[in-house]
């Protein structure tokens, strides 16, 4: 894998779901917690980002965050955006269906790219597949739907989020608030990151 490569690599990935280990992604400069790889170009690496972002999404999948998720199929995902993980997670092997209500038009990436959504705002998804955990791939910053979202998941369900933590450029202070009194965690993934990205895969159980 080099940089060179990296997107067309990507796209492979999603159809084959032979998806690397989070460490062989270091070679493009991607590691865990966005820290900075020394000899790669901060410049490559941002640019690189801009064209992965338009063309796939803000997160990006490995063999970690499969073997997470597995053995708590089926999945739906909320907000899927461009259906990367949606075609990504499905070519892997896992149950997994997206929804998404597609009224931003401003992300840069095209809606339903690599796989079909239902047209369903987050909280209404989950309502509509209860029988479902839900994957939520950086929710809007700012923006309420995620905290309405995890609001109506159902105890005992799990909530897998890839977000930054409080106070990183993912979700609102109510998301937060619910996660923190709501849900337990049970397990996590650090995901391959642009430098300065933070992102992490993190499951939760609703109690």
């Amino acid at each position: 894998m080099d940089m060179k490569t990296f997107l067309q690599d990507y796209a492979g990935w999603l159809q084959s779901g032979q998806w690397p280990r989070r460490k062989e992604f270091e070679n493009v400069g991607l590691v865990a917690y966005g820290r900075f790889v020394p000899g790669q170009s901060f410049l490559d690496s941002y640019r690189l980002r801009e064209k992965f972002l338009k063309e796939f999404g803000f997160a990006v999948l490995c063999a970690e965050a499969v073997e997470l998720l597995r053995p708590h199929c089926p999945w739906l995902e909320v907000g899927a955006g461009s259906g990367a993980w949606v075609r990504g997670l499905q070519a892997a092997g896992l149950a997994v269906i997206g929804t998404d209500p597609k009224n931003d038009e401003h992300w840069g990436f095209q809606y339903e790219k690599h796989a079909p959504l239902a047209p369903l705002p987050a909280a209404d998804a989950i309502k509509w597949a209860p029988d479902r955990n839900v994957l939520c791939v950086w929710p809007t910053l700012g923006q309420s739907w995620a905290a309405e979202a995890i609001a109506v998941i159902t105890p005992g369900r799990f909530l897998a989020l890839v977000h930054e933590e409080e106070g990183g450029c993912v979700g609102d202070d109510a998301m937060y608030e619910i996660l923190s009194t709501s849900y337990t965690q049970v397990a996590e993934e650090a995901l391959p990151c642009f430098p300065g990205i933070h992102d992490h895969l993190t499951l939760y159980q609703r109690k």
